[in-house]
């Protein structure tokens, strides 16, 4: 359980961070104070989302179901995995990624940055920001080696023009791995 602990302990990190840059969220939208609900919209939302299932993926319990899917899949200390995630479900993401580290597995990431509504879909608080912030926070090791954009056909064909023009001068300032 330490994992779980783990997770919840990131998840703490995360609601403080919130609240240093003074943004809250209530327990109707973040009932779990996980840091990991984003807004309805933003610039960087790229459809609309369901906040029931944003909700669904902060509970912690997801890290051990990552766990007993790699042991499903017979995967052994030291096996590379590629991750390909969204934005849209941030609090997920991590699971997998510190599920990932507590198993041993070398990981490649390929980060969606366009988030549905509830995701990491503030765009002072994209999903590039969170994964940097839980790497300083000693939560997590890997660091993104691509990006692209989300939204439909990941070239954001779903979002507005400003903010895939937002999202394009984040990613062409990210040294990638």
């Amino acid at each position: 359980m330490k994992l779980y602990a783990k997770v919840l302990d990131a998840q703490i990190f995360m609601h403080k961070v919130l609240e240093t840059r003074h943004i809250f969220c209530s327990l109707d939208i973040d009932p779990y104070n996980s840091g990991f609900i984003g807004v309805e919209s933003s610039i960087i939302t790229t459809t609309k989302g369901s906040l029931t299932s944003k909700q669904c993926s902060t509970n912690p319990i997801w890290c051990v179901k990552f766990l007993k899917w790699f042991e499903g899949l017979e995967l052994r200390h030291g096996d590379k995995v590629f991750l390909s995630v969204s934005s849209s479900f941030p609090a997920l993401v991590y699971s997998c990624i510190a599920a990932c580290e507590a198993f041993g597995l070398e990981m490649a990431m390929c980060v969606s940055m366009g988030s549905s509504s509830w995701g990491a879909n503030r765009s002072e608080l994209n999903m590039s920001v969170i994964l940097e912030l839980l790497i300083q926070g000693g939560f997590m090791n890997i660091r993104p080696v691509l990006y692209t954009l989300g939204g439909k056909n990941e070239n954001a064909e779903n979002m507005s023009s400003e903010g895939r023009e937002y999202l394009i001068r984040i990613m062409k300032g990210k040294n990638l791995e």
